[in-house]
């Protein structure tokens, strides 16, 4: 998952698939986080980060940021990278 603009599926908190463009991979913590954005269909998109997991088969996966902490610290990096 390093190709950045990478098109992926997501499954939403609804239970949809959606397509999702990667925009950037972050690191914090030794962890690292997809940046990652999904178009509303009305010209604007809303803007995820995920954990990048390594899971039992190999496979790279996107997992929720639970930590409250956690969740803190990307959303920072994340505007500083706006910023920009």
């Amino acid at each position: 998952m390093s190709d950045i603009n990478q098109i992926f599926k997501v499954e939403t908190d609804k239970g949809e698939i959606k397509d999702a463009e990667l925009l950037n991979i972050i690191s914090n913590n030794n962890n690292e986080y997809a940046v990652y954005s999904i178009d509303n269909g009305d010209e604007t998109s809303n803007l995820y980060a995920s954990k990048i997991i390594i899971d039992e088969n190999g496979k790279t996966k996107l997992v929720d940021l639970e930590d409250n902490s956690e969740k803190v610290a990307i959303i920072e990096i994340i505007k500083e990278m706006l910023n920009k």
